[in-house]
């Protein structure tokens, strides 16, 4: 068994991200020498399908068999349950590390405390946020930064001149807005407007905003839960417009293929999974720090019609 001794010194971390503004403080503290294991946790978002959740399992024990890691795969039920699950890794005998996907204050706290007993963290996702800032030797994911500038250059390449964001008005607005306005940053020369919809008045309330604004040429869809208001909409107004959309779904992978839908993102979630589990076995093995404590990114992977078949096969056998 691979011993590593890690000895934890005076820690002050201080928080700031592209996705909250945090200011966080660790108390001082010096913790005793320990000596890591070989079981590797990776707690996986709540909202992760069970697809998601086959194709990371898969990715992270492979990855962890050129280390020696036993894998060991938590799902919380929700933001609470995320916390409790981290807290109840401190003490844990054989323990070599950890992978997590945190979001929010609250878990970035428990991640710090995980984090002073000695037990090295990687955060996987979407909120790098709530781990680097807070003593996580990495992060592997996406940011909201990377998805704008991914999307901006995608529809830049089309030559259009006014993009409009469609997001929710529920709990995800907020982010989606950030993302929006990342892709506004990167779209220069190209003015980018957006519109808040529910599910109940949204044909009629997006037709309103495309039919007022001769200029908008392009549409870029925030949420996966808005397309089949999106392709109602389409029905009622007289242009075509390209449409991009955020996040994947098998059932729209048809339309990717005629065109009617631009393109869809995808994290490869799989990927995120296998690059933590390397980090941490790089880490563990020779101390060394892969990213220098900034995002390692796994995407947003721009999916169009070119790809989408290799990407839907890739999908199917869970390595993506």
């Amino acid at each position: 068994m691979r011993k590593l001794w890690l000895v934890l010194l005076t820690t002050i971390l201080v928080a700031c991200s592209n996705n909250d503004a945090l200011n966080v403080q660790v108390e001082k503290n010096e913790s005793k020498p320990i000596i890591l294991g070989t079981d590797v946790y990776v707690i996986i978002d709540n909202k992760a399908d069970e697809r998601t959740l086959e194709a990371m399992t898969r990715a992270a024990r492979e990855a962890g068999e050129r280390f020696g890691f036993e894998i060991k795969v938590i799902q919380p039920t929700g933001a609470d349950d995320l916390v409790k699950q981290i807290n109840s890794l401190k003490g844990i005998t054989g323990i070599g590390g950890a992978v997590i996907a945190a979001k929010g204050v609250p878990a970035g706290e428990a991640i710090a405390e995980l984090a002073s007993t000695g037990i090295p963290i990687v955060g996987i996702g979407t909120n790098s946020a709530a781990v680097l800032p807070y003593g996580g030797i990495g992060f592997v994911g996406v940011t909201d930064e990377g998805i704008g500038k991914a999307i901006a250059l995608k529809f830049k390449a089309l030559g259009l001149k006014k993009l409009i964001c469609v997001a929710t008005q529920g709990k995800d607005s907020e982010r989606e807005q950030r993302i929006c306005g990342s892709v506004a940053d990167y779209l220069s020369g190209v003015e980018t407007v957006s519109v808040k919809v529910t599910n109940k008045n949204s044909p009629e309330i997006l037709r309103k905003a495309i039919a007022g604004d001769k200029e908008i040429d392009c549409m870029l869809v925030m949420n996966r839960s808005l397309m089949s208001t999106v392709n109602q909409t389409k029905g009622l107004i007289t242009r075509d417009l390209p449409v991009g959309l955020i996040g994947y779904e098998e059932s729209r992978e048809r339309e990717v293929r005629s065109g009617e839908l631009l393109f869809m993102t995808d994290n490869q979630d799989a990927m995120q999974a296998r690059y933590a589990v390397d980090m941490l076995g790089t880490f563990t093995t020779t101390a060394g720090i892969i990213g220098n404590g900034t995002p390692v990114l796994t995407g947003p992977d721009i999916v169009t019609a070119a790809k989408v078949d290799a990407v839907s096969l890739s999908r199917k056998d869970f390595n993506r």
